[in-house]
C-alpha cells in the first residue's frame, strides 16, 4: 500500500507539522503477495511524487514520525481526529 498526502507544510522550530485532514490524498493498493519496494513503485510510475531520482529522500512513517502503522491507523480511523504528525526538519533535503 502507498498513501500519498499533498498539502501545505511549514516549519515550526525544528519540526514540520503535517496535518493529513488538511491535505489531499491518494491511495494505491496491490495484493499482499506482490512484494513492492519503493524502487518498484518508482519504476512503474505509481505515486505522483515518487521517482527513481528521489527514492532516497523517502522515509517510512515510523522513521519520519516515530508513529507505527498501527498507531497511525488507531489515530486517523476517527473521522473527527485533528491530530497532526510531526517530522524533524533535518530529516529532509
Amino acid at each position: 500500500m502507498l498513501v500519498e498526502y499533498i498539502g501545505f507544510a511549514y516549519r515550526r522550530d525544528n519540526l514540520i507539522p503535517i496535518c493529513p485532514q488538511r491535505a489531499s490524498g491518494a491511495l494505491w493498493l496491490w495484493p499482499p503477495e506482490r512484494k513492492m519496494t519503493l524502487e518498484d513503485i518508482a519504476r512503474i510510475g505509481v505515486g505522483g511524487s515518487v521517482s527513481m531520482d528521489g527514492v532516497s529522500d523517502f522515509h517510512s512513517l515510523e522513521e519520519a514520525t516515530g508513529m507505527s502503522v498501527k498507531q497511525f491507523y488507531q489515530t486517523f480511523v476517527q473521522p473527527t481526529n485533528q491530530t497532526c504528525l510531526e517530522t524533524p526538519v533535518d530529516m529532509w533535503p
